[in-house]
């Protein structure tokens, strides 16, 4: 006997009816994963403390562990979750569907870059 109500299916086109929204998405999990991977290749070569509250003055108000940079991707997986979820429950406007996909997708280039600035400023 089958017991299929434990089964997850994840369908992208009843998750994400847009598909240019889609491809919003994709591109934002993407980047997540580049961001997880290029932090995991360069982490040994990291100082123990890295920079990474530039809004606080010069010095070590700056500095973090360095295993704080792996809540930059985490940070942009919980925005990617919440805007996903979001468009869902909004998802016959017009608009915000669109507006949350872009958004998002900015949302983690910007922490790419963030990564990458860090990177190349420390090693």
């Amino acid at each position: 006997m089958s017991d299929n109500k434990f089964r997850i299916n994840i369908d992208p086109q009843a998750l994400v009816p847009s598909s240019s929204n889609r491809i919003y998405y994709l591109v934002s999990i993407i980047v997540i994963a580049i961001m997880f991977v290029a932090i995991g290749l360069v982490y040994r070569y990291l100082p123990r403390v890295v920079p990474l509250y530039f809004t606080e003055p010069w010095g070590e108000a700056r500095l973090a562990p360095r295993i704080s940079l792996f809540a930059l991707p985490g940070m942009a997986s919980v925005v990617t979750i919440i805007n996903l979820v979001l468009g869902r429950v909004y998802k016959d406007e017009q608009v915000l569907p669109t507006t949350l996909s872009v958004a998002n997708m900015m949302v983690a280039i910007m922490f790419l870059i963030g990564v990458f600035g860090i990177a190349q400023s420390v090693i």
